[in-house]
């Protein structure tokens, strides 16, 4: 099974009705692919929830939204567990530790980050990360390489 990890940005538009939420909805439909997050993404999705409170979204439908969002099948990891990692690419790359938490993730399974942050994007421009990073409207038009579905690995 193909391996993707997948920021905020991209849960979002799982949530939210946008004009661009087609792409980010396909990861969700495609059968043939585990999604993995860090736990930072409960706490990012919540403030972006919060935000759409604020903004006027009624306080019921906020919360019918994240609790939607805990129900899909993420394989979450601790942040913990990457904090190391994400600060060594984080001092490398000049960017913020919070967004290279998502990108270690990907590092250790072997996966790429599916992102709809530009800034994300931009900042593993022509680094050697910059093959881990997708972005989320080309979802299904690239290529995964060979090292991210192991011969004999199903899981």
């Amino acid at each position: 099974m193909r391996r993707l990890v997948v920021d905020a940005s991209v849960a979002l538009r799982w949530l939210v009705p946008s004009r661009d939420a087609t792409p980010a909805r396909a990861l969700v439909a495609d059968a043939g692919v585990a999604l993995h997050a860090p736990d930072l993404i409960w706490p990012e999705v919540g403030n972006a929830l919060w935000k759409y409170g604020r903004a006027g979204m009624d306080a019921d439908r906020v919360l019918r939204r994240f609790r939607d969002f805990r129900a899909l099948p993420l394989k979450i990891t601790p942040t913990h567990e990457l904090v190391d990692d994400a600060l060594m690419i984080a001092l490398e790359l000049g960017h913020p530790v919070y967004d290279c938490i998502y990108l270690a993730l990907a590092m250790r399974e072997s996966a790429r980050v599916v992102t709809a942050d530009r800034r994300m994007l931009e900042g593993v421009r022509d680094t050697c990360y910059a093959t881990n990073v997708l972005w989320y409207e080309e979802y299904g038009r690239d290529t995964p390489p060979p090292s991210e579905e192991p011969p004999g690995e199903d899981a």
